[in-house]
């Protein structure tokens, strides 16, 4: 009870803090606002749901410290001065132009075809997608956790363009014209990753793309100086949207074979352990191996890996380069469990930090990445027309969201998507600077 009370003021801590920038800069669309906003939820949430289940305090403690150390590198930077720049740019409509709403259904179409594709190439047929789904499913996640899937350009792709279009979408979403439904915009952005996250399994892609479409909403709102983060009217909408991805969700938890059972105790035990796991999990997976870090005492039996600085946070770079390092379907072998609550192998990105840089240099590591993450926002709000640092912020809250799981930088498919984002905000920049943003007759 003494651990995890201590556990839970720790991650009020993170709130406190995340509270302080805020009154500081005046909003909580700010780097160290959004990553401890974020992480006190990721902490609490698990912390209080299941209160019964034993955590080591000292975990949440060293990620509480972590985000005060990401938060601290926005003091030394003049805020007053970069939001007073900020309100005098003019508020009209950025990416509400033709370019944008072009760039967002051509990327969205490109998407589906390349899912289609991808599909297909697997072995799937439409039928199969259409009148068979679950078995579908369940086959497609069987093959890809044994490695059997067909590794090919178009399932890449799939993924590039799944993100690229919903950051695209996010910025269209926000300035789009009147006449444009933004639930249009909407069913477009979350349609070819629920697919995914049905079809493969993938729950990951469908709540990165969500985390996506917010960060081009931010970039958006920040860019007309509209620092409300979230507005009452928008309350109700929002509960509706996360109600509905609910089923989504439910689907592909009974895809796992679940489906195929008749006993309904099971498919309710079964459903509630998936619903605890992928919400809560993490944070006692990582609390068990920082016990084993730390104490050397843990349920689980960790196999420990500090032999590349780097590799587990910057893996797909080491890959690039021509590390041929094994690394398992789901990045690591254990599996943590308690009891038949929950089980899971997601250890947070802070397991594979401190693999790679030690306990102390992965708080070094928090202090240059907070620093990097705060230039590039001040940058975001001074310059007349950003694009490296308005990807620096969209891929940010990627970043903050794929935090829970692992670090976003071990795949592939998120530099592209940074260098994608930086072309097409420029494009729509230049088109708006030399035309106008609602005269450009492309779309």
């Amino acid at each position: 009870m003494a651990e995890k009370l201590l556990a839970i003021l720790f991650s009020l801590l993170i709130l406190v803090q995340a509270g302080l920038v805020r009154r500081l800069v005046g909003t909580w669309i700010f780097p160290a606002c959004l990553f401890g906003l974020f992480w006190f939820a990721l902490t609490f949430i698990p912390l209080v749901v299941l209160f019964s289940v034993p955590i080591e305090w000292t975990a949440v403690a060293y990620i509480f410290l972590c985000c005060l150390l990401f938060s601290a590198t926005a003091l030394s930077i003049d805020w007053h001065k970069a939001y007073a720049v900020n309100r005098k740019r003019s508020n009209r409509s950025n990416f509400g132009g033709s370019f944008m709403r072009l760039a967002f259904f051509g990327t969205t179409l490109l998407t589906l075809l390349f899912l289609v594709i991808n599909t297909a190439a697997q072995g799937f047929s439409l039928n199969d997608i259409v009148f068979d789904i679950m078995q579908t499913a369940n086959s497609y996640i069987a093959r890809r956790y044994n490695d059997e899937l067909d590794v090919n350009l178009f399932g890449k792709l799939s993924v590039v363009f799944t993100y690229t279009s919903a950051i695209i979408g996010g910025m269209y979403y926000n300035d789009r014209p009147q006449k444009v439904r933004g639930s249009i915009i909407l069913l477009l952005v979350l349609v070819p990753s629920a697919a995914v996250m049905v079809i493969q399994g993938a729950k990951g892609t469908l709540f990165l793309a969500i985390a996506y479409f917010i960060a081009g909403v931010l970039i958006s709102k920040i860019r007309k100086n509209d620092l409300t983060f979230i507005r009452k009217e928008n309350v109700v909408t929002i509960l509706i949207y996360i109600l509905l991805i609910i089923p989504v969700l439910t689907m592909s938890f009974l895809a796992r074979g679940l489906f195929e059972s008749d006993d309904l105790v099971v498919i309710k035990t079964e459903l509630t352990r998936s619903f605890l796991s992928y919400s809560s999990a993490h944070m006692y997976a990582f609390s068990d191996w920082f016990s084993h870090l730390m104490f050397g005492e843990s349920v689980v039996n960790y196999s420990d890996d500090f032999s590349e600085y780097g590799f587990h946070t910057f893996m797909s770079i080491f890959k690039l380069f021509g590390s041929d390092k094994y690394v398992p379907a789901g990045y690591y072998d254990e599996y943590f469990y308690y009891g038949e609550i929950i089980q899971t192998n997601i250890f947070t990105m802070f397991r594979g930090l401190i693999y790679d840089f030690g306990l102390i240099g992965s708080l070094a590591f928090m202090i240059g990445f907070g620093l990097f993450c705060h230039v590039s926002f001040f940058q975001l709000l001074v310059s007349p027309n950003p694009t490296v640092s308005a990807s620096v912020f969209a891929h940010l809250i990627g970043f903050i969201y794929t935090s829970f799981l692992i670090s976003q930088f071990v795949w592939n498919s998120i530099y592209v998507t940074f260098i994608l984002i930086i072309i097409l905000v420029y494009i729509n920049n230049y088109l708006n600077k030399i035309i106008g943003p609602t005269d450009i007759s492309l779309a």
